[in-house]
Formats: structure tokens, sequence, C-alpha cells
């Protein structure tokens, strides 16, 4: 009996140490150290933040890589709910089902096309468990506060630094994309389905005055043709669309694994992208 009760004080102890270090050094994940883990450090932010968000940025993994204090210059509230193995299709849902209808609305454009896994259950299940529950009253059950989190975070973004190098994007501020729908390619008529479900998708929040915005980011060369085809289709009715992968060479930004911005160029565009809307020219 003495055992147990010397155990639980002590991790009663362990516990409360790590709490009150992490309320006093504000430390959290920014990676981690799988896809899992990385969309339960999203969903919790977004599930915290999502009365007070003004700014929400929805997509895959690649755009899970922008820091979303970089795009609103922590001028206004925000977060980053690209979600691992999903397509910014997921994310407009979740934000729907939510009834959050943000002030700007940032959708990743690379995997528009991306059809619906069955990890998608999954993950619902997830967000909406007990656990995710609880991480919401309880500071250090959070995703982003575990240890093992918080160690990988830490030795990831070193890694990132010594791959970024002296430069990790190219000068943002020379012969920046426009957000103007460019003419349409020839056969672009085969994804008309798929427009007019994104339409549809994307209705509700135009209804309620959220400012759409699609952003195609460097991602090392990967293939983007039907994205490229939808994304066009959209802006053609008047959503803006920056092209961040066709404006500026990809080899020019260092990658993590060869798709995915190491931290210091996922900053960079942030940054650069916030300046062309929340704080910029975009009328």
């Amino acid at each position: 009996m003495r055992f147990w009760l010397l155990t639980l004080l002590a991790t009663a102890a362990l516990l409360g140490g790590h709490a009150v270090l992490l309320h006093r050094t504000g430390w959290r994940a920014e990676y981690a150290e799988s896809n899992v883990v990385a969309n339960e450090i999203r969903w919790q932010r977004f599930d915290r933040m999502r009365p007070a968000a003004r700014v929400v940025l929805v997509g895959s993994s690649i755009g899970g890589r922008l820091p979303v204090e970089a795009l609103t210059g922590g001028a206004v509230p925000g977060v980053n709910l690209c979600l691992d193995g999903a397509s910014a299709r997921l994310g407009l849902e979740l934000l729907a089902e939510a009834a959050v209808f943000p002030e700007w609305l940032f959708i990743e454009a690379n995997t528009l096309t991306l059809p619906p896994s069955p990890n998608e259950t999954t993950l619902r299940a997830a967000f909406t468990g007990f656990a995710g529950r609880l991480a919401r009253s309880v500071p250090f059950l959070r995703a982003e506060h575990r240890p093992v989190s918080l160690a990988y975070s830490a030795f990831k973004q070193r890694a990132d630094r010594r791959r970024a190098g002296v430069r990790a994007a190219p000068d943002l501020s020379q012969s920046p994309p426009q957000p103007r729908p460019e003419p349409a390619p020839p056969g672009e008529a085969a994804t008309a389905p798929a427009a007019r479900e994104w339409r549809e998708r994307l209705r509700p929040f135009q209804e309620r005055g959220t400012r759409l915005v699609l952003v195609m980011l460097p991602d090392g060369g990967q293939d983007r043709a039907g994205e490229y085809a939808l994304a066009r289709a959209l802006a053609r009715d008047g959503i803006a669309f920056f092209d961040l992968k066709g404006a500026w060479p990809e080899t020019a930004f260092a990658y993590s694994d060869g798709i995915h911005l190491v931290r210091p160029a996922a900053q960079a565009v942030a940054a650069w992208l916030g300046r062309q809307t929340i704080a910029g020219p975009l009328p």
C-alpha cells in the first residue's frame, strides 16, 4: 500500500512540475513524431480558439507547415487547421459543422483534387473523443505538450535550420504573383464538376462574408496540373489566387523532405502572404 501511495505522489509531483514548466516557458510542439499527433495538435488548438479565430488555414500537411503567427503578424488571432493526409475539403467540413466562419480563410490549393480517405473517419473520432475533450481543460494533456512531441519538435526545428542554410527562400519582394485568374487552358472544362462541388462547399463562407484566398504553395516540383485547373476555375469566380509555386523557382526554397518547406522558408512564405492579404494591398 505504501509503495502505491509513493508512486501516486511521485507521479503527481512530476505532472505538476511539468505543468508549471510549460506555463512558465510557453513551450509547445510545432512538429510531431507522427501524422496522427500533428493532426491532434492542430485540432486541439482550433478547438480552443474556435470562437475567436479570425484567420484560419485549411489544407494538407503542405500548408500545415505555415506558422499562423507569421501570416497574421500577431495582430489577429488565427489557427492552422491543415491536416496531414487530408485536403482543404476536410478542414472546410469541420469549420462548417462547428459553425465557424472566420474573417479570413486561406485554402491550400496543392491538394484540391485529393479524394476523401477512410482515414478521415479515424481523424474525426480522435477529435471528438474523450481524450480530446479532456485536453481542452487540462493543458499538460494536450498533444503539443507531450514530452516526446516537445523533444521531437525541438530536434526537427534544429534540423530545419541546418537545411535552410543561409537562405531558405528567394527574395519574395521581387516579382510577386498577382491574385488574378489566368485564361483557361485547353481541356479545363473537365474540371467543371469538381469546380461546382467546390463552389457549393465555399458558398456558406462567402454568404457570411468570409474572405477566401486560394494559395498554391511550393512543394518541390510536384505535378499539380489538376489543382491548377481547379484553382483557376474558382479564381474566375472572384476568389483571390496566389501562386507561389509558379512565381519563383521551386528549387530556390529549402525543404525538409523534398515536399514540405523547412520552418524558415514557411515563415517567409506566410509572412509574405499576410502582407499581401491581411495587412496588404488585396482589396
